[in-house]
């Protein structure tokens, strides 16, 4: 017999949002602030989710986390 689970549950918002330390051009490298244009950005979602970035609602970038939850854009 095969069983089937669906999860209905949303995943959590993903967490840890963070510039890259070379896309980082504010004062230090860790304040989270630039001016590059593509800068890359990453952080920790769901296993195996699909994190979507928007600036407003614009669409910049997705990607799929591994399954550590990590994953990477370069909008």
């Amino acid at each position: 017999m095969l069983a089937i689970t669906v999860d209905i549950k949303a995943p959590a918002a993903p967490t840890a949002l963070d510039l890259a330390a070379a896309a980082d051009s504010g004062t230090s490298n860790s304040d989270n602030l630039t001016s590059v244009a593509t800068p890359l950005v990453s952080g920790k979602a769901e296993a195996n989710a699909v994190v979507t970035l928007y600036d407003g609602q614009t669409l910049l970038g997705s990607a799929t986390a591994d399954s550590s939850g990590n994953w990477r854009i370069t909008p």
